[in-house]
């Protein structure tokens, strides 16, 4: 891993650019200043925003970083928002810049270290509770899931917030954390403290460099021997010694490895189906799943929050209604929202009347490079004929092709029908409405249940391939007097 490659660009890509005319201007944190009764002294912080933060209305955690005047705290920023992506939660940033830090930092007061007492860090600790912390819930969307980040003396203070106030934070983060000079009063307390608690639901991470301080190097293995002899129940602790000395540069980015060795992104719901039409007095059965995170939904459109109702068994729907999903990982993440429409309809979908047709559909073959499916083609393609079935097949090679087939296809019985598509990349018109459009990556399973009239109804699919590795492209029906089986070429017509 390159580290300074790997920050460098995270910094360019922590900005969000929604404008981009000369005179913008691009930021990652915005200051913001509170005056502190507990401190006597007005404070400033340093607050970054997650990555379409304007554009939702999630709860987010909160990530506190101490001493946010340095200039690595930019690079920080654009880490938290590019790990946020894949490999950790999205989070608030909280950047606290210092005044004295001296004072705040250090829990007791230290021979020859200017401006130390035996209050400072209590200090400190009790204009996070009483002001800091209850600002920033008051004036964002949070939850309240927090974590503490701190390197060197600030190190101290968030082990020193673990053992003195351990309810404050859930995770505590530390680079090089100086753990004493020529004390031993941190040790002491730690001793204490672990042999009192049996049970500790947080999390504590050390990283730190070989060759660092004395006060770093002699004292962290003795802490890890104080925990491992009494580790409370529910306790995720790690410490990490590399090569290399004081506040190794990349501890952050190890530190929140460590913290989400085992994070995988919230998943968004899957709703079958995703769309449906039902006649007056008819039913249709919904499934939501997709997620192994509790799954919130509503049936008026809404979108859903952390009081809305928890889905647990199959929704029958009755009349005109709107779902929408999302799964919510406790107070550290929301997912996506997933929405599925169904429509209260007096008649089923008109045939058409159409005479002369032939077996199988039409279909034209193209190979040319586009990024979004095109409803028509102008151009002559290189190859053109008549399909049995839906094939994908028919292409000429794997990447920058287009595929499209047209007919009709003859519903044997009027009812409802319950089309399932299943594509990387197409889009499907039936009686000229569009019923699906996937343009992934992988396979997508569309599924949608539409009420049709016996006869022949138009139908036409696009297939776009640019680099995929999987190509697929699957047709299943189920009906009346039919069980799921991908639509059969006695069905496919042409004119």
């Amino acid at each position: 891993m390159k580290y300074g490659k790997l920050i460098f660009w995270m910094l360019l890509v922590s900005a969000s650019l929604y404008s981009q005319s000369e005179e913008d201007k691009i930021s990652v944190a915005t200051y913001r200043t509170i005056y502190s009764d507990v401190l006597d002294e007005e404070r400033t912080i340093a607050v970054a925003l997650p990555i379409g933060y304007a554009h939702s209305d999630k709860l987010y955690p909160v990530f506190y970083m101490l001493d946010a005047e340095y200039a690595s705290f930019a690079s920080e920023i654009g880490l938290v928002h590019f790990l946020s992506e894949y490999q950790i939660p999205e989070m608030l940033i909280v950047g606290v810049l210092n005044t004295n830090r001296n004072r705040d930092m250090w829990s007791h007061e230290i021979e020859g270290l200017s401006n130390t007492s035996d209050n400072g860090a209590d200090n400190f600790m009790n204009f996070f509770a009483e002001e800091l912390i209850p600002f920033i819930d008051q004036n964002y969307r949070t939850t309240k899931h927090r974590t503490i980040y701190g390197r060197s003396g600030a190190g101290h203070f968030v082990t020193y917030c673990l053992l003195a106030n351990p309810d404050l934070f859930d995770d505590y983060l530390v680079s090089s954390p100086v753990i004493g000079f020529s004390d031993n009063q941190l040790l002491t307390r730690a001793e204490d403290f672990f042999q009192t608690h049996t049970s500790l639901p947080k999390s504590f991470y050390i990283y730190y460099g070989d060759t660092d301080y004395n006060s770093v190097v002699e004292r962290i293995p003795r802490l890890e021997t104080i925990i491992r002899d009494n580790t409370p129940e529910g306790f995720k602790w790690g410490v990490k010694r590399v090569a290399g000395g004081h506040g190794p540069p990349e501890s952050l980015y190890e530190l929140l490895r460590l913290l989400y060795s085992d994070w995988t992104p919230v998943a968004r719901p899957v709703i079958t189906p995703s769309k449906g039409e039902l006649l007056e007095g008819d039913s249709i059965i919904v499934h939501i799943d997709g997620s192994h995170d509790p799954i919130l939904y509503t049936l008026n459109g809404d979108e859903p929050t952390r009081n809305s109702t928890r889905y647990s068994a199959p929704i029958t729907i009755f009349k005109s209604t709107t779902i929408k999903a999302k799964s919510i990982r406790g107070d550290l993440q929301e997912g996506s929202t997933s929405s599925a429409e169904f429509l209260t309809i007096d008649k089923h979908r008109t045939a058409q009347n159409v005479t002369d047709l032939k077996p199988g559909l039409k279909y034209t073959y193209f190979e040319k490079q586009t990024f979004n499916i095109p409803d028509n083609i102008p151009e002559p393609p290189k190859k053109a004929g008549i399909a049995p079935s839906i094939d994908i097949g028919l292409r000429e090679r794997d990447q920058f092709y287009i595929l499209q087939f047209d007919g009709f296809i003859k519903i044997p019985q009027s009812g409802r029908y319950r089309l399932t598509i299943i594509s990387n990349a197409s889009i499907v018109f039936l009686d000229d409405q569009l019923i699906s459009s996937d343009h992934g990556l992988e396979p997508t399973e569309k599924i949608q249940e539409i009420c049709l009239e016996k006869g022949f109804h138009s139908i036409r699919i696009i297939s776009s391939v640019l680099t995929e590795q999987i190509h697929q492209l699957d047709f299943f029906w189920e009906g009346p007097g039919i069980t799921t089986q991908k639509i059969p070429a006695s069905a496919l017509y042409h004119q």
